[in-house]
């Protein structure tokens, strides 16, 4: 199994369907989960394209890579997150 990665903000601009690097220290949205990458994506500030998994999906946490550390507070409002869009996060 690869290693997936999280990503927060529905929207980074809005409407347009992006989505960016999970942070829980912003304020503008990125520290709201939306969706875990399939895959890996380089970490650029390009636009890429990338398939990720919005609802319905058990989820491995040994797998999951964070650009942003998160402390044990943080971590719980993730899985919480996560939860209310239907992704279980297992360990």
């Amino acid at each position: 199994d690869a290693p997936l990665e999280l990503v927060g903000a529905r929207d980074v601009a809005a409407g347009t369907g992006y989505y960016a690097p999970l942070n829980p220290d912003a304020t503008n949205g990125l520290e709201d989960f939306a969706a875990i990458l399939w895959d890996r994506a380089p970490i650029n500030v390009a636009t890429q394209k990338a398939v990720g998994s919005v609802r319905d999906f058990v989820v491995n946490g040994n797998l999951i890579t964070l650009v942003n550390e998160l402390d044990t507070a943080e971590m719980a409002r993730l899985v919480a997150q996560m939860a209310l869009v239907g992704i279980i996060y297992r360990v």
